[in-house]
């Protein structure tokens, strides 16, 4: 019953039973609408050929009034149709009266029942056909009796009456009658699935949820609906697997694809997704060999991938950075192989440096032993005054000697501060040492000074002085006991400059270590 009556049927939504509804208050109004023209057709037009417009006029106002009041409290409803149905067959009857039962009037049953259709119901027309039935039925007998109405003997058919002639009217009525049963049923069927269908999309643009299906209201399988449903369940399969898709995304996996048999636009969809995901999955394959590559210290890799967008940028923004690094590490070891140049001049600069300290540890040497022979001298010829002045003169030159080698040991200095300057960290224990050392070296100046000038004063009063030379004694031992200084810090001089040698020989040794381990640079060759 439920392919008859779908208004009834428990297999469609309320949503779709709102909407018939609407749709038969609109369809009520419609014949409402018919109905009054109707009664003005009954008045007038079909009245003429025998004047009955007080007939039509009062039959027409009563069926009018009918379904008025069937519009004014049961619109919307069957009964509301099932009285439109009816009061259409009442004007028919009304008509059929008007024109003595002309075989003309009786085509306004089929005019009148074309119109019923618009209610997606064939309750109207069944009762629409039950209703002229009876009343041709009822009508041949009141005919055959000579009944009047009116003031005119009742008329169904002006050529005769007849339980044939009716059933030959019925006959025509009843087809029609299935024929436009069959045209609602359809149109109803229609009707309900294209709402159910837009109701469910605006569900979807609400919701976007592609989970709901409607419920089958033909088991056709060629239904609208049964598409619809199955267009969700590709579509919500599709999404399904778009979302498994992007949760292994996020989970760093690029293996997942989308697999489905379907074709046109949602295989051009699952194709442009799946090619993304390829094109994505080749691009990291891409990076992560070429961080291999740069791990194992080998700048030849570079992303292939033809890209294009954003995933173009990052291709080159790779390259770009592998190149950068390429260039920064050749930087790195021309820098490198620069700075091992350096120690290596610094080291070459330390030992020429040790050497001339080694020679001025030698001069300090000598000069130590000259004044013990002074001092061995002195003592030995004490009362030989004429060879005290031989002596003296001795000492005087031995002074000058000594002043020359503290001009070359702070000229040394000077050197040996520059070096440590140029040796930057390095060198500043070097510096420090290269400035006592020159400091040492004002003092022995300043010392020496002091000897040649008292050796002069020797020379002068070496004749009146003999007896005071004794005194002289104590400042020849304190001379030498400086020279001995002089020779003690010169020898922890070398030793300082032997150990930041050693340190130089070390650092150049790791920086040629350093040049080694670093990666060439000119591994990568364009292609």
């Amino acid at each position: 019953m439920r392919i008859f009556f779908h208004a009834f049927s428990s297999h469609i939504s309320e949503s779709v039973k709102q909407a018939l509804q609407e749709d038969f208050i609109k369809a009520d109004r419609l014949f409402l609408i018919l109905t009054v023209v109707q009664w003005l057709l009954v008045s007038t037009a079909t009245a003429l050929p025998t004047g009955t417009y007080l007939f039509g006029f009062i039959a027409g106002g009563i069926v009018t009034l009918l379904v008025g009041l069937a519009y004014l409290f049961f619109r919307g409803t069957v009964v509301c149709r099932m009285v439109v149905g009816a009061s259409l067959m009442l004007f028919s009857a009304i008509m059929i009266q008007q024109g003595l039962g002309r075989i003309e009037m009786h085509f306004h049953v089929f005019v009148s029942m074309s119109f019923l259709p618009r209610y997606r119901d064939p309750i109207p027309v069944l009762t629409a056909a039950t209703v002229i039935a009876l009343h041709h039925l009822i009508g041949n007998y009141c005919q055959q009796a000579g009944w009047m109405v009116a003031g005119m003997p009742v008329s169904v058919f002006d050529y005769g009456t007849g339980f044939d002639i009716f059933l030959l009217h019925a006959v025509f009525v009843v087809v029609q009658a299935g024929v436009l049963t069959s045209i609602i049923v359809d149109n109803t069927k229609n009707f309900c699935e294209s709402s159910a269908i837009v109701q469910s999309m605006l569900e979807v643009s609400q919701t976007h949820s592609f989970k709901g299906r409607i419920e089958l209201i033909d088991p056709n399988p060629d239904s609208p609906i049964r598409h619809y449903n199955t267009l969700m369940d590709t579509i919500s399969e599709l999404f399904g697997q778009v979302q498994k898709m992007v949760f292994a995304l996020q989970k760093g996996e690029l293996s997942e694809r989308i697999e489905t048999e379907d074709q046109g636009d949602i295989r051009a969809v699952q194709d442009s997704l799946n090619n993304s995901m390829q094109y994505m999955q080749e691009l990291v394959n891409d990076i992560n060999s070429m961080m291999q590559e740069l791990k194992q210290g080998k700048f030849s890799g570079r992303v292939k991938v033809l890209s294009a967008g954003e995933f173009s940028t990052m291709s080159h923004g790779v390259n770009q950075t592998v190149e950068t690094l390429r260039h920064l590490v050749g930087q790195m070891i021309e820098t490198t192989q620069n700075q091992a140049k350096t120690v290596e001049e610094v080291s070459v600069a330390v030992t020429q440096v040790s050497q001339r300290v080694e020679d001025n540890a030698k001069y300090a040497e000598e000069a130590v032993n000259m004044m013990n022979q002074a001092l061995d001298s002195t003592q030995m010829n004490v009362q030989r005054i004429q060879k005290l002045h031989t002596a003296m003169s001795s000492i005087h030159d031995n002074v000058a000697q000594v002043q020359e080698i503290l001009k070359q040991t702070t000229l040394l200095a000077f050197n040996a501060s520059v070096e440590s300057a140029r040796a930057g960290v390095h060198g500043k224990g070097f510096g420090v040492v290269a400035q006592e050392v020159n400091n040492l070296a004002t003092q022995s100046k300043l010392t020496a000074q002091d000897i040649q000038q008292i050796a002069k004063k020797c020379l002068a009063t070496a004749e009146e002085a003999t007896a005071e030379l004794q005194n002289y004694v104590p400042e020849i031992t304190k001379t030498t006991a400086m020279v001995r200084g002089i020779q003690l810090f010169s020898n922890e001089q070398n030793s300082a400059l032997k150990s930041i040698r050693l340190e130089m020989d070390q650092l150049s040794e790791l920086a040629q270590r350093g040049i080694q381990n670093l990666p060439s640079p000119n591994t990568y060759v364009p292609t």
